[in-house]
């Protein structure tokens, strides 16, 4: 798929990396504010972006294959219909009042991420989840059954969810202070 010139002008702080490794990213976007950005439909895979604050940026259908999202601010990002792989990582991510609504995380690791405020709705396939903060988001639908055990210091009080929603082995939705919607 090729990049929009919009999308191309965004990127062009970008540092293309020799590949060592095969799990290395391609390319690398370092301490840029793309506030607002509409990545909608781009390939982004094999990116890393560290410390990138895109809040508000839109990433409907945008393949995320092989991303990380490393120290980034993706608070308000739209991530509805966005395409994500078991490579693809979010890491110590603020993404408060976010919409991932119907996504399909496809085993996605996602660690110490801030999800205050989020709309989760309806989605799937969770991968590691270790110390992300679920408060007051939104998780009704949600199937968080298939998250990888154990998970350490999730913060799920305020969580709103339905009789739809799966919480992942040994959670009990009232006993860590989620809110059933009826």
């Amino acid at each position: 798929m090729k990049l929009s010139s919009a999308v191309v002008a965004a990127l062009s702080a970008v540092c293309f990396l020799p590949a060592h490794a095969d799990d290395a990213p391609t390319k690398e976007v370092a301490r840029r504010f793309y506030s607002n950005k509409d990545f909608s439909s781009q390939d982004l895979s094999g990116t890393r972006f560290f410390q990138v604050r895109m809040n508000g940026a839109t990433f409907g259908k945008a393949q995320l294959d092989e991303v990380e999202f490393d120290q980034c601010d993706l608070a308000g990002a739209d991530f509805r219909e966005a395409v994500f792989t078991d490579d693809t990582e979010m890491s110590r991510v603020t993404a408060n009042d976010a919409n991932f609504e119907g996504v399909d995380f496809a085993g996605a690791d996602v660690d110490s991420v801030n999800f205050k405020g989020a709309n989760l709705k309806n989605t799937k396939n969770y991968g590691a989840l270790d110390r992300a903060d679920f408060r007051n988001a939104d998780l009704r639908g949600a199937d968080l059954s298939e998250v990888e055990l154990p998970i350490e210091g999730v913060q799920w009080e305020g969580v709103i969810y339905d009789s739809k929603t799966k919480f992942p082995a040994g959670v009990n939705p009232k006993a860590v202070g989620a809110v059933e919607s009826k």
